[in-house]
This record gives C-alpha cells, structure tokens and sequence, in this order.
C-alpha cells in the first residue's frame, strides 16, 4: 500500500511517501513559512526519486491541527483534492496522536527497556495552543503478549476490542501497542497547568495502586489521596504498589511554557514510584509518522475519514455571535 502524507500544521512543512511501513521518500522543508507556494514543490521532489507518480497512490493522510490556522488548511485542502480526483481514500489525524507516535519512535529503545523490566510507560504529548493554554492528552504504551508470533496487526486489534487503540506496530520484533488511557482531550490554562496535572499524577498513581470501585475513573471529581492538595486518605497498603510509572512529556509547550513543566517535574519528585521524562527536541509533528498511522488504520479499517480542520476551541467565521 502507498500512502502520501503530508503535515503543515506548523513554520516546517513535510511530505513522505511510503509503502506499507517502510518510508520511502521525505521531504522537510522548515526554511520559510510559504506552505501555499512550496506543497506542491515538494511533493513533486518526494517523488523525484520514486519510480511511480501520485497516480499510484493508494492512500492519502493529513495532520489536522491543531496547529497554524492557515498551514492547516492548505494541507488539508490538498489531501481531499487527492482524494477527490483519485478516488482513493484519505484519513486525518489529531496532532496529538502524530506526537505521541514521533516520540515513541523517538524513545523506543528506552520505552522497550523500561516495559522489560515490568514498569509502565505514558506519553503525554503537550501543545502550546496560544491564549495561554496547552491542549494534551494520555497515552499508555505496552508490549503485546505474543505468544504467536505469526500474529498480525489486524488480529492483535480485533481481539483488543477498544476504540481506545490508537496505534499497533512491529517494532524490534515486537508489537508495540499505544492506547488512549481517556476518551477526551484535555484544554488547561497554563497558570493551572502545574497544580492540576500534579493531581492528574496522583490520580494515575491511585489507579495503579488501588483497585477499589471508587478509583475507576481517570479524571474523578475528588482527588482520594494522602499527598499534598488532595481532599482525603486512601490507607496504605504496600501489597497493592505496582510497578513505577514512567512519564513522557512531549510536545510543542515547552519552548513557551518551560519553567511550568519544571516545576511539574521537580513536584513529581513527592509521588514515590513516579518518573518524568521531558522530550523538548519534539517541537515539531512530522508526516512520516502520519504514514504510520494511516497504515495502521487501514489495515484496521478504523480511520477517521473525515478530514475536517480540528479546533480545540468553538471556530466562529466573522466575528462573535449576537
């Protein structure tokens, strides 16, 4: 299966060509922020050493946003016309889960390692989305038991039966499985961001160690613990402490918002078994791991075909309502 992706949400525009999971052509250009005059250029030039054409393309893909309110738009604009005079299909993707993926490809060897030796690992992908607010959510890597290694992608999803799998690949010989650990993403001033996801930590925290009825939910109303801010005690009880939880911040925020995910860091440092990891070389999404993600949804046939720009806030063309 080839695929065209392309990524303009934001000053570096990519364009990939693969087969399959194997990449085959990129082009980043991040030297000027002309993306309606350099797309089809640099499309031409991932094609310049192919020995096929767009016409041989079977699948399209786009980042859609959030991201450059313009830069969006022309990828987007570009893809659907593909797809239109092609009739072949095209998916869209949030830019969070482009993140996610390009840092876990980014961090494989420490994730596999850190998955080994039976401790978890989270990415949480962070983007500045301006009014000063960061816009992120949570994913949760595992390993695949496989104890058939003839097993197929497409199987592994099936019997995982949850719309909360976002990505499933071979890696290093081993199916690696990321999952949405909440259904929604999350919209944050930044002047609360430190405070509010320190208790978003506890939280996870409490899930991993407890399994009472009243931990069920990620995103409680009360945060029932013993560490600092939180509304009540939950015992101790050293039989139910799991395994240490690993954090991947990743992301776009940390070039605005450094010094809050410092402290985010440094008031980590109270939960025992808690480990943040901050991936500040991650600032921008690539197309080549939307060819990933596309590949994955239409072995699947699970893709969001409804390639629409993503807004994290309520867009109203001209001007405010009456």
């Amino acid at each position: 299966m080839k695929i065209l992706a392309i990524d303009s949400t934001s000053k570096k525009l990519s364009v990939c060509i693969s087969e399959d999971n194997e990449t085959l052509s990129t082009v980043n250009d991040n030297k000027s922020l002309k993306h309606m005059v350099n797309i089809i250029s640099d499309i031409d030039k991932a094609f310049m050493e192919l020995k096929f054409n767009i016409h041989d393309i079977d699948l399209f893909a786009v980042n859609l946003g959030p991201g450059d309110f313009t830069g969006s738009r022309i990828g987007i604009s570009v893809i659907k016309t593909f797809s239109m005079l092609s009739g072949k299909e095209a998916f869209g993707f949030n830019a969070l889960d482009v993140f996610t993926v390009s840092s876990l490809f980014k961090n494989i060897d420490k994730i596999e390692k850190k998955i080994s030796i039976g401790e978890k690992v989270i990415i949480i992908p962070l983007m500045d989305v301006r009014n000063h607010e960061i816009f992120f959510s949570i994913f949760e890597v595992s390993i695949v038991d496989n104890k058939h290694p003839g097993k197929s992608i497409k199987d592994i999803f099936k019997n995982a039966q949850s719309q909360d799998v976002v990505f499933i690949s071979g890696i290093n010989d081993k199916k690696i499985l990321v999952k949405k650990l909440y259904d929604e993403n999350v919209l944050i001033k930044k002047d609360e961001f430190a405070d509010r996801f320190f208790k978003l930590l506890i939280q996870i925290k409490k899930l991993n160690e407890c399994t009472c009825s009243s931990c069920g939910s990620l995103f409680a109303k009360k945060v029932q613990s013993n560490y600092p801010g939180s509304s009540s005690i939950i015992p101790e009880n050293p039989a139910r402490t799991k395994e240490t939880i690993n954090y991947i911040l990743t992301g776009n925020a940390f070039s605005s918002y450094g010094s809050i995910f410092e402290e985010v860091k440094n008031n980590s440092k109270q939960l025992k078994k808690t480990k943040i990891f901050i991936e500040k070389n991650n600032k921008y999404t690539e197309a080549r791991y939307i060819n990933l993600l596309a590949y994955f949804r239409a072995i699947t046939d699970s893709g969001n075909k409804n390639i629409a720009p993503f807004y994290v806030r309520d867009f109203i063309p001209f001007g405010k309502r009456i």
